[in-house]
């Protein structure tokens, strides 16, 4: 069987320059899933993976309902 990599972050709105931070320190060639949980407001959830892809190297997304 395959080995997997799995990273998991998880902040509240109020850690999101943190989680911005963190996102431009990973290296391009990391082999691994990031899951990344934030905890905001729902009117706020889609201003999000914007904020946050202007550090990434793969664009952020906003998973939706029933989605895997």
């Amino acid at each position: 069987m395959q080995r997997k990599e799995i990273i998991v972050i998880g902040t509240s709105s109020g850690g999101i320059d943190a989680m911005k931070a963190l996102v431009s320190e990973l290296p391009p060639d990391l082999k691994a899933s990031i899951f990344v949980t934030l905890h905001v407001a729902p009117t706020l959830l889609a201003s999000y993976p914007r904020y946050l892809s202007a550090q990434a190297l793969c664009p952020p997304r906003t998973p939706k309902t029933g989605s895997v």
